[in-house]
């Protein structure tokens, strides 16, 4: 009984004590060596030596020939301030009414010489009736242009 008690007090902490065992490799250390041999590449015994800068020869390409090309002369113009009164009517109107700008989030407005251009695309045909007959509200005569694609890609 006594020799039971012993071997089961004993064989846990022995079993413990194994597993306690840590398994790490040995450090290893590397060293850089001191000097360098330098290893022929030739089977040829002369020593050739080459001097310190060796002159090189610049070899100039002939010139390009001249391509001259002329842009298109850029024409900006400022907005006027009719244009700019009613592209803000315009904003106010979106700003107003959220069924309005929600109809209109793909729509894009340009104003230009009293001419408002309306461009991509709206949900339906009736919203789209619906902006240009608002547009054309506007107390300053306005012309409106309409490239709207109906119910495509909205």
């Amino acid at each position: 009984m006594k020799l039971k008690k012993l071997f089961c007090c004993t064989l846990p902490l022995i079993a413990a004590m194994g597993c306690v065992y840590s398994h790490r490799n040995p450090p290893v250390v590397y060293t850089t060596p001191t000097s360098t041999t330098v290893v022929p590449t030739s089977d040829r015994p002369i020593v050739r030596v080459y001097p310190e800068s060796v002159p090189i020869e610049t070899v100039t390409p002939p010139p390009a020939p001249a391509v001259v090309t002329t842009a298109p002369p850029v024409v900006t113009t400022a907005a006027s301030s009719r244009d700019l009164a009613i592209a803000d009517v315009i904003r106010r109107m979106f700003d107003a009414d959220p069924a309005m700008a929600s109809a209109g989030r793909q729509v894009q407005v340009g104003v230009e010489a009293g001419r408002v251009k309306l461009v991509r695309a709206i949900p339906s045909r009736s919203e789209s009736d619906d902006l240009q007959r608002r547009i054309r509200s506007i107390p300053d005569e306005v012309e409106v242009e309409t490239k709207l694609s109906v119910g495509i890609n909205y």
